[in-house]
C-alpha cells in the first residue's frame, strides 16, 4: 500500500524532491535575469489662472481681450507613455491637450479640448549611441548639451530659438561619454511648417526631406562634470534662418544654481533676434 511503499522508497523520495527544489530555485534565478516587456504611464496638468496687461496699442492687443488686462483661466493635461522591449529601447508616446493660447508660457499646451498624439518614437542603442527615429518628435527631444539647468516651465525658456521644438518626422543620433563629453544630430522633416496646414513630411505632395518641403537639422555638443557644466547648440531651419546658443551652468553648495545661456537667431528674410538668459534656481524647504 501507500503507506508502507513511501517507507521503503523514503529515502529516494527525499533525494529527489531535494533535486526539485533545487531545479525551482534555479528556475526563478533565470527569470529574475529576463526582462519583461513594460510600459509606465505618467501624466500631469497645469492650470493658469491670471491675466497679461500689454501696453502696446495696436489692433491686435485691442482685440485680444487676455492682453487688454481681463482674468483668465486656461489648462493643460498630457500622458507620457514609455514603453520597454528589451530594458535598453524606448518606445515614446504622448498624448495632450490644451487651451493655453492667451496666458502662454514655455510649458503652454495649444489646441483645445480635443486629446491629440504630441509625440511618437522609438529610441535604441547602438555601441556607445543612442539612437532615435519617428514620425513625430520634436527638434529639442534630442539635444545632448546641458546650456542651462534652470526651472524653464514657467514664463521664460532658455533657448528660445535654437531648442525652438518644431514637431516633425526625422531622426537623432546621441553620444553620453563617461567623461562628461557628449554630442548630438538631428534631421528632422518638420510638419505643417511656417503654420501652413497639411503640408510638410506628413503630407506625400511635400514629403521628407524633399526640396518641397521644410527640414530642420540641429547639433549640440557639451561637457557635464559633478557641479558645473557648458553646452552649444546650433540649428539651421532650412536655410531660412539659423540660431546658435551658448550656455553655462554652475551648481555651488549652499547657494542657489547659476545658468546664462546666450541664444542668437539669424533670419534670413525678417530681422535678426536674440536672447540673454541669467536664471537662478534655489529649492525651498
Amino acid at each position: 500500500d501507500a503507506i508502507r511503499l513511501s517507507q521503503e522508497f523514503g529515502t529516494e523520495m527525499a533525494i529527489l524532491k531535494g533535486r526539485i527544489d533545487g531545479l525551482e530555485y534555479k528556475i526563478e534565478e533565470i527569470r529574475a535575469g529576463v526582462f519583461s516587456s513594460a510600459t509606465k504611464m505618467t501624466g500631469g496638468s497645469v492650470f493658469t489662472t491670471g491675466f497679461i496687461k500689454d501696453p502696446c496699442a495696436t489692433a491686435a492687443c485691442v482685440a485680444n481681450t487676455t492682453t487688454a488686462g481681463k482674468l483668465t483661466s486656461e489648462y493643460n493635461y498630457k500622458i507620457d507613455l514609455k514603453s520597454s522591449f528589451t530594458g535598453s529601447d524606448m518606445l515614446t508616446a504622448a498624448i495632450e491637450a490644451g487651451n493655453q493660447d492667451d496666458l502662454v508660457m514655455d510649458s503652454s499646451i495649444t489646441g483645445g479640448n480635443g486629446l491629440s498624439v504630441a509625440s511618437l518614437y522609438y529610441s535604441f542603442p547602438v555601441g556607445d549611441f543612442s539612437v532615435t527615429a519617428g514620425p513625430l518628435l520634436q527638434q529639442d527631444t534630442v539635444i545632448s548639451a546641458t546650456t542651462s539647468i534652470y526651472d524653464d516651465g514657467f514664463r521664460l525658456g532658455s533657448s528660445p530659438y535654437s531648442a525652438e521644438g518644431q514637431d516633425g518626422a526625422g531622426a537623432a543620433i546621441e553620444y553620453q561619454g563617461e567623461n562628461g563629453w557628449n554630442g548630438s544630430f538631428s534631421l528632422i522633416g518638420e510638419h505643417d511648417p511656417a503654420g501652413v496646414a497639411s503640408t510638410g513630411a506628413n503630407n506625400a505632395t511635400w514629403g521628407l526631406f524633399t526640396e518641397e518641403g521644410r527640414d530642420t537639422w540641429t547639433a549640440s555638443i557639451g561637457y557635464d562634470a559633478d557641479n558645473y557644466g557648458v553646452g552649444v547648440v546650433y540649428k539651421d531651419d532650412d536655410n531660412v534662418d539659423s540660431s546658435v546658443a551658448f550656455g553655462a551652468y554652475f551648481r555651488p553648495e549652499s547657494m542657489p544654481e547659476i545658468s546664462v545661456v546666450f541664444d542668437q537667431m539669424r533670419d534670413a528674410d525678417a530681422v535678426d533676434s536674440s536672447n540673454l538668459l541669467v536664471g537662478l534656481n534655489y529649492p525651498l524647504g
